[in-house]
C-alpha cells in the first residue's frame, strides 16, 4: 500500500473544517450534557462518550459531501473520502498516535496493511486519522490534527486546530507537538500551522 504525502489533504479544506467542527462540538456536547457527573467518569469513559458524539455529528454533517461515504457494516466507524483514503475520528495521545488494544486487526490497521477481512473497507486505501488531544483534566482540547501513521511511526500530521479561523466552541490550549523529522516545534496560541478523519469496542 502506498502511503500518501500530506498534500493529499490540499483539496479538502471545507471537508476538514466540517470535520473539525464535529470534534469541537462533540467535545462540547459532553461538557454540557455530562457536567454534573463527568467528575465520576474514567478517562476511557469520557473518550468513549465523546467519540460517540463526534461520530454522530460526522455521519450527519459529512453526508452533505457527495464524495464522502460512511462505511456501514464495519467494526470501526470509517469514512471513504473520494476513494482516495479512509478516515477515522479518534482521541490522540500527546505523541499524536491513537491507542489500541493490540489485537491482530488493530495492529494490521495501524500498519496500513491490506485487511481483506474487514467487509466494506477498500483494502488498498491508506488510512488517516482526524483526532483531538484533550487536556489532562478534559476541560479543553490542546489540538486537532489529521495524522498518517504506519505502525508506531507518525509519518506526518497536519494541524487543523485553527483551520478557517473559526472561534472554538471550547477552550483551546497551546501544546508542544511531537518531533517530526528530528525537529520539535512549539506553537503559541493562535500561531499553529494551518491546514487539515473508530469503534468504541476498541480504545478511542
Amino acid at each position: 500500500m502506498k502511503i500518501p504525502s500530506e498534500s493529499i489533504l490540499d483539496d479538502y479544506d471545507e471537508l476538514l473544517q466540517v470535520s473539525r467542527s464535529c470534534v469541537t462540538d462533540g467535545f462540547q456536547e459532553y461538557q454540557i450534557q455530562y457536567a454534573e457527573v463527568s467528575a465520576k467518569h474514567h478517562a476511557r469513559t469520557r473518550a468513549t462518550i465523546i467519540h460517540d458524539h463526534i461520530i454522530s455529528l460526522a455521519k450527519e454533517r459529512l453526508a452533505k459531501f457527495q464524495n464522502v461515504r460512511f462505511l456501514r457494516g464495519c467494526i470501526r466507524n470509517l469514512f471513504d473520502v473520494d476513494s482516495r483514503f479512509i478516515a477515522q475520528f479518534r482521541k490522540l495521545g500527546s505523541d499524536l498516535l491513537t491507542s489500541n488494544y493490540p489485537t491482530e486487526l488493530a495492529l494490521g490497521f495501524d500498519k496500513q496493511e491490506e485487511l481483506e477481512e474487514l467487509p466494506g473497507i477498500p483494502p488498498r486505501l491508506p488510512r488517516l486519522t482526524i483526532g483531538y488531544v484533550p487536556s489532562r483534566d478534559w476541560t479543553s482540547i490542546l489540538g486537532i490534527y489529521v495524522t498518517c501513521r504506519v505502525a508506531e511511526e507518525l509519518k506526518w500530521y497536519r494541524d487543523i486546530t485553527d483551520l478557517g479561523g473559526e472561534a472554538a466552541a471550547i477552550p483551546m490550549q497551546p501544546m508542544i507537538v511531537p518531533p517530526q523529522e528530528s525537529e520539535r516545534r512549539v506553537y503559541p496560541k493562535g500561531k499553529r500551522k494551518s491546514g487539515g478523519l473508530g469503534n468504541a469496542a476498541e480504545s478511542v
